[in-house]
């Protein structure tokens, strides 16, 4: 009986097949459109994507393919149902949808969800397309996330639909590799390639590029061959920093290099940067960029200082981005030193304490601090240090509008008590002067000038209220007194 079923299911099977078609279409009539689209969370079943996933390549059918594109974040999968495109890394996170010759984008939709999010544009122009049916055309569209504001800074992509068509020219089905180095070479981890074809069909020319390789380092060494990222030997290490482009890290971001090398400036001490010179290559520093230094508190040139970090062109500038000092051989012990510099306070001048120098190497163990002045000792009536005569103060209170002795109201205002004249002029006021007192009003653009018969030292007035004092003071900043 098993042998007489067996064949019966084969022939049911294949009759089945022949009128179901199991898998998408290839091929379509010119002008025909076609549509393939995938919902994220059937991809992270079928892929096993994770949130650990980046810069993936998948198939919506036989003929679109999607290239997750950008940092070290973009593609990551959450949720189990959509992937994140991050406006933040660099570069940028991206997608690209192409098709094969033959074939033509017709329409692309990218379903995300809906919040302060980044922006995607199809490359080259500014306008939101999450959620939307744009026109696309050509075999290839990239679609670049843009950040949106501080806190707009993912694509959250919950699908892809995209309607393409046969293109209606030739398939080039038969066309054929043209072995002419000049126009078909590989790609390497330096550059992309290229694949041209001749069609015996139409006699067209079909030129495809390949995209640049990732670098793959093992051991130190790109296993590509690049020869970029040979970094066995800090000087290779050093001469690799130098070949990349700003705003990029040496590999990338999760890469740690360890370099020593000698300090020949100490760009900002507060914050522990220097720079340093590696293995003598003096053409070739590399700025320590706010190290953490635990125990260390003062570095000076000369220092031979060993670092860890990842490595990173700051708009041209070499850098370790906040390296660990891993150990730390000064040019010197300090062991002898001296201090200089040291001056006493006086009544008339400022003292210091004095520099705390190294008689080995000179450098400045512990830099000094001004001492304040000391106070007048006054014997009768005169400092018995200086001789300086010891400051009288005298006091015109504007209580009494008979202590004004000359008012004009466009030009000034003169009051006088005792050897005591203060003159309120009009200067730059609008308005015309007027005569108050208890308290005196002084105006602001007018002009206030104290007179004594003996050298002025200092002059206080006494406001009724603290605003009035500030705003007085703040007007007087610049004043001279003769």
């Amino acid at each position: 009986m098993k042998r007489k079923l067996l064949p019966l299911l084969l022939v049911a099977f294949l009759v089945v097949a022949a009128v179901v078609p199991m898998f998408a279409i290839t091929a379509a009539a010119a002008g025909e459109n076609i549509t393939a689209s995938k919902s994220i969370a059937d991809l992270i079943t079928q892929e096993g994507w994770t949130s650990s996933t980046t810069k993936q390549s998948f198939m919506l059918d036989d003929n679109v393919s999607v290239k997750i594109d950008g940092g070290s974040n973009s593609g990551k999968a959450y949720s189990g149902d959509h992937i994140r495109l991050y406006a933040t890394d660099t570069p940028a996170g991206s997608m690209t949808i192409s098709v094969p010759e033959g074939y033509e984008l017709v329409t692309v939709k990218i379903s995300a969800l809906t919040g302060t999010y980044a922006f995607l544009y199809v490359d080259g122009t500014s306008t939101d397309i999450q959620n939307t049916t744009v026109n696309v055309s050509g075999t290839s569209v990239k679609l670049q996330t843009v950040k949106n504001g501080s806190n707009g800074k993912q694509v959250r992509v919950t699908a892809i639909e995209v309607v393409y068509a046969a293109s209606g020219d030739c398939t080039h089905e038969n066309k054929t590799l043209v072995n002419d180095e000049t126009k078909t070479y590989p790609a390497t981890c330096l550059a992309a390639g290229q694949n041209t074809y001749e069609c015996p069909d139409c006699t067209e020319e079909i030129v495809q590029s390949v995209e640049k390789l990732e670098h793959v380092i093992v051991d130190g060494i790109c296993s590509n061959g690049c020869g970029l990222f040979d970094l066995t030997t800090p000087e290779k290490i050093v001469t690799a920093a130098y070949a990349v482009e700003a705003g990029n890290y040496l590999v990338n971001s999760d890469t740690q290099f360890t370099l020593t090398g000698v300090i020949t400036e100490v760009n900002d001490p507060e914050n522990m940067t220097v720079t340093i010179v590696v293995d003598g290559m003096d053409e070739y520093p590399i700025q320590c960029y706010k190290m953490n230094c635990d125990g260390v508190s003062t570095l000076v040139a000369g220092d031979e200082i060993t670092v860890t970090g990842r490595i990173k062109n700051y708009n041209g500038t070499i850098e370790f981005e906040y390296p660990t000092l891993d150990s730390y051989v000064p040019i010197c012990a300090h062991a002898n030193t001296t201090l200089e510099n040291e001056k006493a306070a006086s009544c008339t001048e400022v003292g210091y304490t004095g520099d705390e120098i190294c008689d080995d190497c000179g450098a400045t163990i512990v830099p000094g601090e001004d001492i304040s002045k000391l106070a007048h000792d006054y014997v009768n009536g005169f400092c018995s240090v200086c001789g300086a005569e010891k400051p009288s103060y005298v006091t015109i209170t504007f209580d009494d509008v008979s202590k004004i002795t000359s008012f004009e109201a466009d030009i000034a205002i003169v009051w006088t008590e005792g050897d005591i004249i203060v003159t309120n002029a009009k200067g730059s006021y609008n308005n015309s002067l007027a005569e108050y007192a208890n308290p005196a009003r002084f105006y602001k653009g007018t002009t206030v000038t104290v007179e004594y018969t003996k050298n002025i030292a200092k002059l206080v007035f006494n406001c009724n209220t603290n605003a009035y004092a500030t705003t007085l003071a703040d007007s007087i900043s610049g004043s001279t007194v003769d």
